[in-house]
């Protein structure tokens, strides 16, 4: 994947900041597969550089949610899976039904108030930019408490990142980096999915 990221950034005469934090993000999704803590610390701090290259690209949304909320957020989750920590990982737990219609009305409320603030600010991706944002936003509180419903949302982001970075490469062609890795990503977060299902089912067994 490395091999691919460096070819294909050369052919797009990609920069080398704005690539980096995809080599940054192959070693957090190995992490990630392994359903480790550690990938937090990492890709938290990693937020930072994405945020700065989504602004770039004009995903305003996504470089907000990337820099106010995936970095802090990250950082926090990876204390508190320490706190709660089973190995290398932490203790999961589920959601109740007051939970989920909670997060659901406060998800569509969310979703068409930022839709018209992106649309405003003169987005060309506000459909998909505004739903990858608030997914991620809430998959990100839900890892947080260690709600195992949070790889259920992860799953879905790392495929809606897919189809953003392909509605994004008629722009900018350089983006082809980053759907390679977005690729790459659905692979290891699938992996995570798996894990962490069989993870809470063994804790729950015990």
């Amino acid at each position: 994947m490395a091999i691919l990221l460096t070819v294909s950034g050369l052919i797009f005469h990609q920069s080398f900041f704005r690539i980096l934090p995809l080599f940054i993000s192959l070693a957090v999704m190995i992490l990630q597969a392994k359903v480790s803590r550690y990938a937090f610390l990492v890709g938290g701090l990693n937020s930072i550089l994405y945020a700065v290259v989504y602004f770039y690209y004009g995903l305003y949304g996504v470089a907000a949610q990337a820099f106010l909320f995936s970095f802090p957020m990250q950082i926090i989750t990876f204390f508190n899976w320490k706190k709660n920590a089973e190995k290398d990982t932490v203790r999961f737990r589920r959601m109740k039904g007051w939970q989920y219609a909670v997060c659901i009305v406060s998800y569509i409320v969310a979703w068409v108030g930022l839709y018209f603030i992106l649309k405003h600010i003169g987005s060309d991706y506000a459909v998909l930019d505004n739903t990858v944002t608030l997914l991620g936003i809430f998959a990100s509180v839900l890892t947080v408490f260690a709600y195992i419903e949070y790889a259920w949302l992860l799953l879905s982001v790392s495929i809606m990142n897919i189809f953003l970075y392909i509605q994004v490469i008629p722009v900018h062609h350089d983006q082809v980096t980053y759907l390679v890795y977005g690729i790459y990503s659905l692979v290891c977060i699938s992996m995570h999915f798996r894990k962490a299902r069989r993870l809470y089912k063994e804790q729950q067994n015990k």
